[in-house]
């Protein structure tokens, strides 16, 4: 939910399961796959993004439940090590937060980026006797002065102008951020970057970058745990680690001057803007970052990507190409996105798109809805 100046509303919640995807619940795809590829690989490994690790996890026991031949493994060790095995070819798929940007892609030509779900970067705080009910607003310039050290109590002018009527107190202000190489820190940075003319020009957007106020440690699960325990804290992480921290997330100003609460919906609602635009790239080589504009839209959402190197061998990516089509299939359902802190899709609106997308990694196949009658 969005608001102008002054508390966010409070019924941000979890999407209606009819808000996300509603065509898949009232319908399903069918994939034609040709020519055969003959039989599966015995194993497909990933490696990326901490972030998304328990949504990947979750698909890949539902996959395998149905899919007996095949065997996948995850190592969740962020997103510039996806990155870097996928385009060395450590492991059949690299897991992202981070679009492929023009100095990656002239580094690993060969990867292609498919997006799999919409997450995000929210602002987890831990102020004592604060009441979670009203989350607190913030803005790109005043989120890059407390991230550099320059805001150092929450009392402070642009808080209090930010949040008129709550009492924010007297009370140190202890930023802690990533220290690994982290996609959730490249979308946050975007956003910095986008905002604050200082931050771009003293930091910028990086993966890990330097210059950041405050204790780093490494991984989402790290950040989550250190905020909860530090009174005063300030961290940040993606909806599927804040959900289960039960911590408060700040609402984000947009472009368009509203405070909006991270949700799945607020999230879809973002990448929603970027399907429909026409000048939006197929490559996905562009960020949604602040860019989206809409009442409902979070500024600080990103599109989650699967990273394949198109030089595979062909059995492999056969096993690649029936796996990616599942997630982008039933693998859309809100009881595998939204319970693990992502949006789906915006379906249909994605379906073009994707289908370009997955047609360059086997020639000559696409994938098509059918009607379910």
């Amino acid at each position: 939910m969005a608001n102008r100046l002054g508390n966010p509303s409070q019924t941000n919640g979890r999407p209606k399961l009819a808000i996300c995807l509603a065509g898949i619940l009232s319908g399903f795809f069918v994939f034609f796959l040709s020519p055969p590829i003959g039989r599966s690989t015995d194993t497909l490994t990933l490696s990326g993004s901490t972030m998304m690790a328990p949504l990947a996890k979750t698909w890949i026991r539902a996959y395998e439940k149905s899919h007996s031949s095949i065997h996948l493994e995850m190592k969740s060790d962020g997103s510039g090590a996806g990155i870097r095995n996928a385009g060395r070819g450590n492991v059949s798929i690299g897991v992202s937060d981070a679009y492929l940007t023009t100095n990656l892609r002239r580094k690993y030509p060969n990867l292609i980026a498919v997006p799999v779900a919409v997450g995000d970067a929210q602002i987890l705080y831990n102020i004592p006797g604060l009441p979670s009910k009203e989350p607190l607003n913030i803005d790109g310039p005043t989120l890059a002065d407390i991230f550099l050290g320059v805001i150092r109590y929450w009392d402070d002018p642009s808080l209090k102008t930010l949040n008129p009527g709550i009492g924010l107190p007297h009370l140190a202000i202890r930023p802690i951020h990533r220290s690994d190489p982290s996609g959730t820190t490249f979308v946050l940075t975007d956003y910095l970057s986008r905002t604050s003319r200082k931050w771009s020009d003293t930091v910028g957007r990086k993966k890990n970058p330097k210059g950041i106020s405050g204790l780093g440690v490494r991984g989402s699960e790290e950040i989550v745990r250190s905020v909860r325990n530090t009174p005063g804290a300030v961290g940040y992480a993606g909806l599927s680690w804040a959900d289960k921290a039960h911590l408060p997330s700040m609402a984000l100003e947009n472009r368009d001057g509203f405070f909006v609460i991270p949700s799945p919906r607020t999230l879809q609602n973002a990448a929603l803007s970027a399907f429909v635009r026409p000048d939006f790239p197929y490559g996905f080589d562009r960020s949604i970052v602040w860019n989206i504009s809409g009442k409902e839209a979070y500024p600080d959402a990103n599109f989650e990507y699967c990273l394949i190197d198109t030089n595979i061998d062909g059995q492999t990516m056969g096993s690649i190409r029936k796996f990616l089509l599942w997630i982008l299939g039933p693998g859309q359902d809100p009881a595998y996105t939204v319970r693990n802190g992502f949006a789906s899709l915006p379906y249909p609106r994605s379906q073009k798109v994707l289908s370009r997308i997955i047609g360059r990694l086997l020639e000559g196949n696409s994938f098509q809805e059918v009607s379910p009658g």
